[in-house]
């Protein structure tokens, strides 16, 4: 969270980052200048951005309160992950909803964000998919997709090694319809060099709750959307 050149709240992300947050962009903001007032001070309510322009989010707050030496240390560590969230190079800050075509054979489609069994349907090395939600964890270093048909959950990336097992097709390639994408059933898993947590190996580690709103907007990239 920083204050925009516009002397208003914003939360940023890698965007605004590499600006050195010398700007007036983010995922949310709110639409008042602060005057040097604390973003959990400022009336008014919050917006987010959904990539077309900006959308007005009641449920959205920002709040203040005195830490204790418990809340210090989950604080520290959840500015640790969002330092290493920060540091993704480009190929992996392209993940976001779109179509993907599945990179390893017999990719596990899963029930939950969890990469963890009963395993749904096995896509086979070459289809395609409808991604319509990312969420990144870095509790199990996994980037995880929502995708439309079969309806569940497939591992995009190891975030730890980079390791892929889909990959956003920009959107200038894309000449097929959703309607027409289709899915192939593996009858046998056969020898698969890497597991995404949906055979043998499951993953154990707790889910970091994130809001919807963080996980699938884009960030604006100009000031100009927001009003003066």
């Amino acid at each position: 969270i920083y204050s925009g050149i516009d002397g208003k709240w914003y939360i940023g992300g890698p965007s605004s980052a590499e600006k050195g947050f010398d700007c007036a962009a983010g995922y949310m903001f709110k639409d008042r200048r602060h005057n040097g007032q604390g973003p959990d001070i400022v009336g008014g309510s919050w917006e987010r951005g959904d990539g077309s322009g900006w959308r007005v989010d009641p449920g959205i707050s920002v709040k203040a309160q005195q830490l204790r030496a418990a809340d210090q240390k989950v604080l520290a560590a959840a500015l640790e992950v969002a330092g290493d969230l920060l540091k993704y190079d480009g190929d992996q800050l392209e993940d976001q909803p779109g179509i993907y075509v599945i990179l390893h054979d017999n990719s596990a489609v899963s029930a939950g964000v969890v990469p963890s069994p009963p395993v749904l349907h096995r896509l086979l090395a070459g289809t395609l998919v409808n991604v319509k939600e990312v969420v990144y964890r870095p509790d199990s270093n996994r980037i995880r997709a929502r995708i439309e048909r079969p309806n569940g959950w497939i591992s995009i990336m190891d975030m730890k090694d980079g390791y892929r097992w889909a990959r956003r097709k920009p959107p200038s390639s894309v000449n097929v319809c959703i309607s027409e994408i289709s899915t192939r059933e593996s009858s046998t898993v056969g020898s698969v060099a890497r597991s995404d947590g949906g055979g043998g190996g499951t993953h154990t580690s707790s889910v970091v709750a994130s809001s919807a709103a963080t996980a699938t907007a884009q960030e604006p990239a100009a000031a100009a959307t927001a009003t003066a």
